[in-house]
This record gives C-alpha cells, structure tokens and sequence, in this order.
C-alpha cells in the first residue's frame, strides 16, 4: 500500500498510463476497480480516513481559472483572504489538466472521464455513486439552471461543464437528476437541513472565468457567509466547507508540482473552514484532485471512493484532530 500511495501523489502529465498503473497495483492486490474493468469491493474506514473528522455537512465551493498566486494576497478578494486566516490552506494544491470538464471529473470521479461531453451519462465510479449507496444525498445549486434536472448544456452563463455531478448514469435520469437545482435553492436549503454534499456553481460571472475576482470576492462573501452562520459551523459542530479552483491561469501555468513546471493543469487554491479544521494552517503537502476526492469520502465515512482516490491519501493534516 505504500508503494501505491507515492504513486499516486507522484504528478505526471500522462493520465490514461498514470490511471493504468494504478489499475495494475490494485488488480494485484485483488481489489480491481469497476473503472478498471473490474468491480469494486466495499472497504472498512480506515484509520488514515479517520484522521478526517466525520461530517454530514460537507459544501463545496467551485472556483474557475485563477492559479494560486492570483487569488492569495490579492487586494480585490478581502473577504477570501480573510477566510484564510481562519481556515486551512493548501499550498501545494495542483490540478492534473487544463479546461474544465475533465478537472471537474477528476474531482468527483477520480479520472478524466471524458474531456469533451459535459452531457455524457457516464457508468463510472463517482462520488454520487458511494454516497447513494451510502443512503447519503448530494445536491448542486447552479446558478442561471432554469429548473430542477435541467440538462441544457449552456444557458446564459451556466454551463454543464462546471456541474460534474449530473454527468454519471446514477444521477443523469430521475429521480437523481432532480438533485441538480437552479441556485435559488440554495436560499431554500441552507435555512433547512441541507444535503450530506452540496456542490455550489456559480456562474461565469460569479466564479472568475469571465469576469474578475473582485466580484467573485462579493458573492463568496454573501454565499460562504450564509454558510457559515448554519450550527454545524460553530463549535462543536461537522460542518466542511471547501474552496476548490478548477485549474491555474491557462495563459502561464501549466504545473504540477514546485518543481514539474508544465503537463499539468497548474498551482491552485483549496481552502478548508469547519470547526474541526487547523485554522490558520498551511499545508505544504503534494496534493491533487483525488486527494479531495478522497477527504469528501473521509469525511462521509464512505466506504468505496472512485478512481485514483480509492488508494490516494487525504488531506489529513488540514485537520486538528490528526
């Protein structure tokens, strides 16, 4: 298992042979995964999973094309960078692949999927997946959606690509597709009981890829606010809130790690807020996608996680009880 994991957090601009290798490690050990042509077996929490505090109330902010450097210690996003003090920062956070769709795929899926059909009904391992057979319940609130399961591809300045959730054969048809809600729900829910995982989506306006990070700064501020006011955020309570960039300034960064300066889809923010975090901590660990993907499962005590992060690690040291 420790062979696995230096792999996995090893960043390499191949995808389909850094997919295939893990797929080899696991069949070794008798554990193939479904996306591998195999199917998966349910495992035990295990004790590095546990180091993640458990939580039924795990959001997730998106963000889109700012690299790390753009976003902390910039002037136009104080309420962001305030939220840092408070948080715990990943530092060396990098994204496997420039554009949208597959980093987005990456992030719920654990691979690439597909980097060119936002309206695909994938039958892949997916964070969906677990938490459904987990009796757990997602939902994403889109902002410019026209209705409940709506499966337009762009309208106004929504856009599928940003909604990865909606693109698994587990969510894509009734009644799990109901689950992909137009943002005024969010008003509904977070005043209510929310889901187990609640994916926000703003639109391009809102979330930096077609406007600037000034604006995006003033609805964080009304949106994560909102939030982070609900009990589960005061002391003593699970709640899990996570800042996450799609992918680094497309025009410059191409990294995948300090030292891997290109075949990647660069340096990017991800922040954790929650009472259980390490506030003002900053994590210097080598982390990509599946590495969240693998703290969401933690946290929701799932016991199957999709794709490369069935054998990565999670982000433990982000939290106080490690």
């Amino acid at each position: 298992m420790g062979i696995m994991l230096r792999i996995v957090n090893k960043p390499i601009s191949t995808k389909r042979n850094y997919l295939s290798v893990l797929c080899i490690l696991e069949c070794i050990l008798g554990l193939c995964l479904s996306g591998c042509g195999g199917v998966s077996s349910p495992k035990a929490v295990s004790a590095t999973d546990r180091a993640v505090p458990a939580s039924r109330h795990v959001w997730v902010i998106k963000e889109e094309n700012h690299s790390y450097e753009d976003v902390i210690g910039n002037p136009s996003m104080p309420f962001f960078n305030n939220l840092v003090d408070r948080g715990a920062l990943a530092s060396q956070y990098y994204s496997h692949t420039h554009s949208s769709l597959p980093a987005w795929m990456w992030l719920v899926a654990g691979q690439p999927v597909d980097s060119k059909n936002p309206g695909g009904c994938f039958n892949v391992p997916n964070l969906a997946r677990s938490m459904i057979r987990a009796g757990l319940v997602w939902k994403s609130y889109n902002e410019d959606l026209r209705y409940p399961g709506d499966p337009t591809f762009h309208v106004a300045n929504y856009v599928r690509g940003h909604n990865p959730l909606t693109n698994f054969s587990d969510t894509c048809s009734a009644p799990q597709k109901y689950n992909s809600m137009p943002f005024p729900y969010f008003w509904r829910d977070v005043k209510a009981t929310p889901a187990n995982f609640s994916y926000i989506n703003p639109n391009l306006l809102n979330d930096g890829h077609s406007a600037n990070l000034r604006r995006s700064d003033e609805w964080i501020k009304v949106v994560a606010g909102r939030i982070l006011s609900r009990p589960e955020f005061q002391a003593g309570g699970d709640g899990l809130l996570f800042f996450v960039w799609d992918e680094g300034n497309f025009t410059w960064d191409s990294r995948c790690a300090s030292n891997i300066t290109s075949g990647c889809g660069g340096r990017v923010v991800v922040l954790a807020i929650g009472p259980g975090v390490k506030p003002g901590y900053v994590s210097t660990g080598l982390y990509h996608q599946e590495n969240l993907l693998r703290t969401f499962c933690a946290a929701m005590r799932l016991s199957e996680c999709p794709g490369a992060a069935s054998v990565a690690k999670p982000m433990s040291d982000l939290f106080a009880n490690l």
